[in-house]
C-alpha cells in the first residue's frame, strides 16, 4: 500500500490492529525503532486498544519474558522493536 503521508500510514496501521483485536486475533507489530514503537503505542492508546510494548527501554526489561509468553494469547497486541 502507498499512503499520502507518514501520518496516514500510522493511522491505517492502528486501524488495522484495532480491527484484528476486535476479532480476538493476536497481533505482533515489529517496528524499526523505539520511537516508532512508542508512536504506534500512542495511536493505540487513542483507539483504546490494549497492548504490550517490547522495546529496549530499561523499564520494560523485567517484564520481557511475561510479554513474550503472553503475545500469542487471544486478543493480545504486542509492539516489538526489531533489535
Amino acid at each position: 500500500l502507498v499512503f499520502a503521508s507518514d501520518e496516514a500510514r500510522w493511522n491505517a496501521l492502528a486501524s488495522e490492529v484495532q480491527a484484528l483485536n476486535r476479532t480476538g486475533r493476536p497481533v505482533l507489530v515489529g517496528t524499526t525503532s523505539v520511537d516508532n514503537s512508542e508512536r504506534l503505542a500512542r495511536k493505540l492508546d487513542f483507539c483504546e486498544v490494549p497492548y504490550r510494548l517490547l522495546n529496549a527501554r530499561p523499564e520494560n526489561v523485567a517484564r520481557e519474558t511475561m510479554i513474550v509468553a503472553a503475545s500469542g494469547r487471544k486478543g493480545a497486541v504486542t509492539i516489538s522493536t526489531n533489535m
